[in-house]
């Protein structure tokens, strides 16, 4: 019992000794943080050529109350429609849709200043957009599908723009993708709706690979977020918690009698923050299954305890800005698969719409749209297969968010199991035209 006694008391001695050294080797921070390789690039633009200047006057010229920005979010199909009305709205913004053809058409396009939230000027963005999407519509109400074509062809060009616009943000970027979806949403309730002829579809279809997202420039748009992101990481615990909506609090006798520098390594979090983005721009190429993200302390920031737990652990404050950051960065890079799965699923259901007109039926299998109809066989961004496909279930899918094919479900579009049903229903042929050219007509 006496040496139990012993044994036991030597222990306390012996962490009573080494605890202070061991804490203090772990309060010590990196000497630097190699982050060179995310400095992002900066243009000088001339005024005279800069697309967001001239999509500014267009904004400054928008005729729209807010009981007639309703307009703007219908189409023919809608029950709602009222052609008179959107004609007038139409035309009492004619001045802004005619500045928009130059801002699409601009040598450049460079961002406007940061912001945490969408700005006026973004907002303005999304309603040109939804003009040129009503505007499609009354084309095709009034028997002209080739102007309803050109003004799609336009909002995916803006969307693009805004998307791969120079020294742009993810958030800007994510509101590209929002417009580009706009247009194809369109696009596919008019053929959906037996209103859009078959071969406007095909072209439509042959036009979207250029406005695809591009890897480099979403590569960019991961150092320059970085980059923004060092001056928040510069700050005190505190503050960085506020910008990341984290919960930090905990008052323990414990944690107050641990050293600062122990709890919380400046220079070591960035550090981490830098191998998390050089990461996203590294593999921004991979479909998005192959996206990894480094490894850290996962921890339920709902539960108090685990908290507490983490706290107390070297860096442990920020670890948990860590996670809380990256979760809020890993939704724009799920936004754009989504986005690039939608476009690759509808050009091909226009594709196979077309097929099925000039051929009597579906294709057995997707690679006979190769190259007739498609350039090449289409694939899933989410996991870089091809794209699934089902000729007696005529729909189109994409294995979506969770990664795992479970058959589509005819018609749905969820995150998990994006589906586009190919319409049975065929439209009246449109005249001759010459074939879209990925360039807006002005």
């Amino acid at each position: 019992m006496r040496f139990f006694s012993r044994a036991i008391l030597w222990g306390v001695v012996l962490v009573a000794v080494t605890l202070p050294g061991w804490v203090w080797l772990q309060s010590r921070d990196l000497p630097q943080v190699d982050d060179g390789d995310l400095v992002a690039k900066r243009y000088e633009v001339p005024v005279d050529h800069d697309g967001v200047l001239a999509l500014d006057r267009a904004i400054e010229l928008l005729d729209l109350s807010e009981e007639e920005s309703r307009f703007t979010a219908l189409s023919p199909t809608d029950e709602y429609w009222d052609a008179e009305a959107v004609r007038e709205l139409l035309a009492r913004n004619a001045a802004a849709l005619e500045t928009l053809d130059g801002a699409l058409t601009a040598t450049y396009f460079k961002a406007p200043a940061r912001s945490g939230s969408p700005s006026p000027a973004m907002i303005g963005w999304q309603r040109l957009a939804k003009l040129l999407v009503l505007r499609a519509g009354l084309s095709l109400a009034e028997g002209d599908p080739w102007a309803a074509a050109s003004d799609w062809q336009r909002v995916l060009t803006l969307g693009a723009r805004v998307e791969q616009a120079l020294e742009g943000s993810l958030l800007t970027a994510k509101i590209g993708l929002s417009l580009r979806e706009l247009a194809l949403q369109s696009i596919y309730q008019h053929v959906d709706a037996g209103l859009l002829p078959r071969v406007i579809g095909k072209e439509l279809a042959a036009a979207m690979p250029a406005f695809r997202s591009q890897p480099e420039v979403w590569a960019a748009l991961w150092r320059a977020e970085y980059e923004t992101l060092a001056g928040v990481l510069d700050g005190s615990p505190e503050e960085i918690a506020v910008a990341f909506h984290a919960q930090l609090d905990d008052s323990s006798l414990l944690r107050r009698m641990l050293p600062r520098d122990y709890v919380f390594h400046p220079r070591r979090t960035r550090g981490e923050f830098a191998r998390y983005f050089r990461a996203r721009a590294r593999q921004t190429a991979l479909p998005c299954s192959a996206q990894t993200r480094p490894r850290f302390a996962e921890v339920d920031l709902g539960a108090p305890w685990a908290r507490r737990e983490v706290h107390f652990a070297p860096n442990g404050v920020g670890w948990l800005l860590l996670q809380a950051g990256i979760e809020h960065f890993s939704a724009f890079g799920a936004a754009r698969c989504a986005a690039d799965a939608r476009l690759e699923v509808t050009r091909t259901v226009l594709a196979l719409a077309a097929y099925e007109e000039e051929r009597g039926a579906l294709p057995e299998s997707l690679d006979a749209l190769v190259p007739d109809y498609l350039s090449e066989a289409p694939h899933d961004p989410f996991d870089g297969s091809a794209l699934g496909y089902s000729v007696t279930g005529r729909h189109v899918r994409s294995v979506g968010s969770d990664f795992a094919d479970a058959g589509g479900q005819a018609g749905a579009w969820t995150p998990q199991e994006p589906t586009l049903t190919v319409p049975a229903a065929i439209a009246e042929e449109a005249p001759a035209s010459a074939a879209l050219d990925g360039t807006p007509e002005a």
